[in-house]
């Protein structure tokens, strides 16, 4: 029996959230549904699988090879809803490897500690310099991430802030003042690796994210 298969996207701040469901995608056999991870570039990346007709497709033979198991799917804008979320099908190519229905994990490391949770036993470990227990917001976007040369910082309180990246030792390498919620930082002299990026505005509040430099 062949089914339907779809990809839906639904609005999370919406005061009926069940009702906000919006087709992305829909499919029929011999493309199958995989894994569907949220990435450390901020877009979503759909996993999906080819299943010959009649044939053995686990492990794919040597001559199957297709545009639907040799690419990903894209949601390069995620938080948009509808057609505004760039939904792009079999646009991310793999390099000539295959995929099936899987994606690996890509855990967040800067979620802190889950008050209570038996877990979080490592305590004797100094703060960071990077570290300020009132001053994380919400909202701000940086991208591209990974970057190469330049990197972007919107939806910043309006004033004076001042971007800084660190190393992963904590030290400081570049900094830049900005004017309004929007920035930039020229982050082309970093050699490929991962940064902490520090942003202060003028009442002292701070946003930290981690990137990645790729060249």
């Amino acid at each position: 029996m062949l089914l339907n298969c779809y990809l839906l996207q639904f609005d999370l701040t919406a005061s009926d959230i069940p009702a906000s469901c919006d087709t992305l995608d829909d499919y029929l056999f011999p493309i199958e549904p995989g894994a569907v991870r949220l990435a450390p570039d901020g877009k979503i990346y759909y996993s999906r699988a080819y299943k010959s007709p009649g044939v053995n497709s686990y492990p794919y033979a040597d001559s199957m090879y297709n545009y639907i198991n040799m690419n990903l799917s894209v949601i390069n804008e995620p938080d948009n809803i509808g057609a505004a979320c760039n939904y792009q099908p079999f646009s991310f190519y793999l390099g000539g490897k295959r995929t099936y229905y899987s994606l690996p994990n890509n855990p967040d490391y800067d979620l802190g500690a889950l008050a209570g949770s038996v877990c979080d036993t490592i305590t004797g470990i100094a703060p960071s310099p990077l570290e300020n227990p009132d001053s994380y917001r919400e909202g701000v976007r940086l991208y591209p991430n990974p970057a190469n040369s330049t990197l972007y910082a919107s939806g910043m309180p309006e004033g004076k802030n001042e971007m800084q990246v660190y190393d992963l030792y904590g030290r400081l390498l570049l900094k830049k003042q900005n004017n309004s919620s929007s920035g930039v930082i020229d982050v082309s002299s970093l050699s490929d690796g991962v940064y902490n990026i520090r942003i202060k505005n003028e009442t002292g509040e701070y946003f930290k994210k981690r990137f990645v430099v790729i060249k």
